[in-house]
């Protein structure tokens, strides 16, 4: 993925940022440090900002409304029977409640999340297995750090795995140890917190080797000489961040799990997540945030090293302008892979913070609802609680598996290697489709 950074470091040996012939008056060289000040500046206010909105999101919770008790009806004081859907009695209560598999969605936006959810699921498990087709068949991207994203889009993989499975067990038989509500959110199932767990284990450390990747790709570019990936400083370094990237994501997940008696939670009968409680969202969603805060700077001053280094060269002429269009491209797929990355986290993490952020009047809408649905009809209590289920959102962030694995794709396809052995394959499979036809 990143091996083509490797490809200019021949032509970088004069590194600073000026000329020695330069004679340009003291004036524009003010207006442009300031200029340049300004931009990064501006840069990292963006990146950070991006980085930490769910925080923002999760900072500000709504607080419940104080709206009066709703009536229950006219005439009716005792509960309907039999139960009003979506309620199912419990013959040990002897009360009305709602069934486990109930979730805030409507039945089209069930459907359109399942159908999004599997398509999602799909391109991404296609896009890890050609992914790593290419870096088997390419010894150059098996070294470090070059096999980081290999790393992160097989964690990525990994978690499509196990929403996969839950969604070939059935919601119910996943996800719900009694048939109702209250009491399956109590007493989780093994299999929602195995998931729980393994999704939170592979989101950090995915997280943290995004980092590694970030400040490798930073080292390289400042180390201002010839990157030797056989050497055995590579080898420790590798050997090092696999122990931290590997070792360190079980910290949070003990401490979740240690927490409370219910550390993952259902979302939607999707898939389970730490519980929308201040542990959960530290341990889990905040540190996807600094990471990518993190890498994202390291990102971008990588973009403003090559950036800079576009018009000092040893070399004149011909040469000098091929070598500032690959420094171009180059430039140009590192803010690709930079702004993606970005756009993935926040499409992944904002649906989880605007639930976690209206978490409490949603719970209070909710328990009006059903209360509503003890003494009436269905038609005579109003769904208040869907305003606040963002579905549409919901259902939108679960292309975030399928675009992370499309970004990857996109950026192997810009080394001349990839595109190669991609053209070789497809030669292969269309040669094999005309002999059987």
């Amino acid at each position: 993925m990143s091996s083509s950074v490797i490809v200019h470091e021949r032509d970088m040996t004069d590194t600073s940022l000026s000329s020695s012939g330069d004679q340009r008056p003291l004036v524009h060289k003010e207006r442009s440090r300031f200029l340049v000040v300004l931009v990064t500046i501006s840069c990292l206010l963006l990146i950070w900002g991006v980085s930490l909105l769910p925080t923002i999101f999760y900072a500000n919770k709504i607080p419940v409304p104080t709206d009066p008790p709703p009536l229950n009806s006219s005439n009716q004081t005792w509960p309907l029977y039999p139960c009003s859907h979506p309620l199912i009695l419990n013959h040990k209560t002897h009360l009305c409640e709602p069934r486990c598999s109930w979730v805030i969605l409507t039945k089209v936006e069930e459907l359109a999340l399942e159908v999004v959810e599997n398509f999602s699921i799909a391109v991404s498990l296609l896009g890890f297995l050609i992914i790593l087709a290419t870096w088997i068949r390419i010894k150059k991207l098996r070294c470090f750090p070059h096999i980081i994203p290999l790393y992160i889009q097989g964690l990525a993989a990994a978690i499509s795995v196990l929403l996969a499975i839950g969604n070939g067990m059935g919601g119910e038989k996943a996800f719900c140890s009694s048939k109702f509500l209250s009491e399956s959110s109590k007493n989780p199932t093994k299999f929602c917190t195995a998931q729980g767990v393994l999704i939170h284990y592979f989101s950090v450390a995915l997280a943290l080797w995004f980092v590694v990747y970030s400040i490798n790709l930073l080292q390289m570019i400042y180390s201002d000489s010839l990157v030797n990936l056989q050497g055995n400083s590579y080898r420790v370094q590798h050997v090092v961040y696999s122990l931290i990237c590997w070792l360190l994501p079980f910290i949070p997940v003990g401490i979740v799990l240690g927490s409370s008696s219910m550390p993952y939670v259902v979302v939607n009968m999707r898939y389970c997540f730490p519980a929308p409680t201040d542990t959960g969202y530290f341990m889990t969603t905040f540190i996807t945030e600094v990471s990518l805060g993190i890498g994202g700077t390291c990102l971008f001053f990588v973009v403003y090293k090559l950036f800079m280094l576009r018009n000092i060269s040893t070399v004149v002429g011909e040469q000098a302008e091929s070598r500032k269009k690959k420094m171009d491209k180059l430039v140009q797929r590192l803010v690709f892979l930079m702004f993606s990355y970005a756009a993935i986290v926040t499409l992944t993490y904002i649906p989880i913070c605007l639930l976690q952020q209206h978490s409490d009047v949603l719970e209070h809408h909710t328990k009006q609802y059903f209360g509503c649905l003890m003494f009436n009809p269905p038609e005579n209590c109003p769904k208040t609680y869907e305003k606040y289920g963002f579905s549409g959102i919901f259902v939108a962030s679960t292309l975030s598996t399928a675009f992370f694995a499309l970004t990857t794709v996109c950026f192997l396809a810009f080394n001349r290697q990839s595109r190669k052995l991609w053209s070789f394959w497809w030669f292969r499979i269309q040669k094999c489709c005309c002999e059987q036809s």
